[in-house]
């Protein structure tokens, strides 16, 4: 198995080419989660090829929050990526409205920036959309069906500078709770997750926020 790291602020998110591993928990490429239960995920891989992952052991689980708090349905992120070289100029910001539905998170994404910029945006390691100053972008990404987990991720890039993608959301789904962290909800008065991240250079760095706007 290859395996490709990247560094996420104090944390790690691996792509393992079936699944994703975030804040010390494995998940597999919708963002289910492996429990004791049912240690094996089943899913069609790149060209139709059958995988089947397993975990072959567990440790204990931070545990859910004690939190009843409502569940989230529509978020909001905003990210911007400055060029600290030159004053912290804005290169790219992209705001994104998201609806989580029937295990589908879908995006709608409004860029601002350099006319020669572009950012991508991912959910989970699905399909990228584009967004730039000539049109917003539309996605939509498979979700974990119950429990599990959506990690957001985004790029930017010009013609001649292309930056590695960083985390810009996350969204645990978890005994009926939608959470920001292992054990921490969202809630009406802790409604945002906050990023910030070099972008493997000394010019560049991101700053994102991810907010729970609407909940049920």
């Amino acid at each position: 198995m290859t395996v490709f790291k990247e560094s996420v602020m104090d944390e790690e998110i691996i792509n393992l080419g079936g699944g994703i591993f975030d804040e010390g928990s494995l998940n597999d490429l919708t963002g289910r989660e492996y429990t004791t239960e049912s240690p094996c995920i089943s899913y069609t891989g790149a060209e139709n090829l059958n995988v089947t992952s397993c975990c072959t052991a567990f440790t204990t689980a931070l545990p859910d929050s004690s939190i009843n708090a409502p569940t989230c349905k529509n978020y909001q992120s905003r990210s911007t990526v400055y060029d600290i070289s030159d004053n912290y100029k804005i290169i790219a910001t992209a705001k994104v409205n998201y609806t989580y539905s029937l295990s589908i998170l879908f995006a709608n994404v409004t860029f601002s920036g350099q006319d020669d910029w572009i950012v991508e945006l991912s959910g989970n390691l699905d399909d990228d959309c584009s967004a730039s100053n000539a049109g917003p972008g539309q996605c939509s990404f498979n979700g974990p069906e119950g429990d599990g987990k959506m990690i957001i991720r985004m790029e930017s890039f010009s013609d001649d500078i292309g930056l590695p993608s960083f985390l810009i959301g996350r969204i645990i789904f978890r005994n009926n709770q939608t959470l920001m962290e292992n054990g921490i909800p969202f809630t009406k008065r802790n409604d945002c997750l906050y990023f910030s991240q070099s972008l493997n250079s000394t010019n560049y760095v991101a700053t994102s926020s991810f907010c729970c706007i609407d909940f049920s």
